[in-house]
């Protein structure tokens, strides 16, 4: 079960980090 918890953990800080790189390439594309 933890395997689960720390599975789930992993791709939310990928996804988050994936989300930040984008907004902030975004936001230095429209500057």
């Amino acid at each position: 079960m933890s395997e689960i918890i720390v599975t789930a953990l992993i791709m939310t800080a990928v996804s988050v980090l994936s989300a930040l790189v984008f907004v902030n390439f975004f936001i230095i594309k429209l500057v």
